[in-house]
């Protein structure tokens, strides 16, 4: 180990390590400048996080609430977080909240009555655990999420794209 340590010392090695690490960070920082680049990665965090909060609220509640009524409280945490990430974030938006707040979950309702009735059906008929349904309509959700930020809840803001 210390071998490998003086091997990064000796002849530049963390030198190079660190030059490699900073053109890496900079090229990231590139594609940060698209914006459906900024709702992939901010995206990815929020359905974590929004799959989390399902699974930790299925985990505790199961025995007390029906897996749509969990499903449901996982939205409602997951949305208002969201809201601040994409409005900030990838949309980089200057509009007041409130008007873009309401047309953020109108947009959301959309995909939530989409993924609501996936869920059911991955669930009732298809005969999946609701875990495992819930984080395949999570994904096939995020599209439509898309389409309706860009085109609806964030449509009329002034924002550096």
């Amino acid at each position: 180990m210390a071998v490998d340590r003086l091997w990064l010392l000796h002849r530049g090695g963390l030198l190079r390590m660190c030059n490699m690490l900073a053109r890496g960070i900079r090229a990231m920082l590139g594609y940060w400048s698209d914006q459906r680049v900024r709702f992939i990665i901010i995206g990815a965090l929020n359905t974590v996080f929004g799959y989390a909060a399902f699974v930790l609220l299925y985990t505790l509640l199961s025995d007390l609430l029906n897996y749509l009524t969990i499903a449901l409280l996982a939205h409602a945490c997951a949305a208002t977080a969201s809201f601040a990430t994409q409005k900030v974030l990838v949309f980089r938006s200057i509009q007041h909240w409130l008007p873009e707040f309401l047309r953020y979950n109108v947009s959301l309702l959309v995909g939530l009555t989409a993924g609501l009735i996936g869920l059911w059906t991955l669930v009732s008929i298809v005969a999946l655990h609701p875990i495992v349904a819930q984080a395949i309509i999570m994904l096939l959700v995020i599209a439509l999420n898309y389409l309706m930020h860009s085109r609806f809840s964030f449509a009329n803001s002034n924002r550096a794209r």
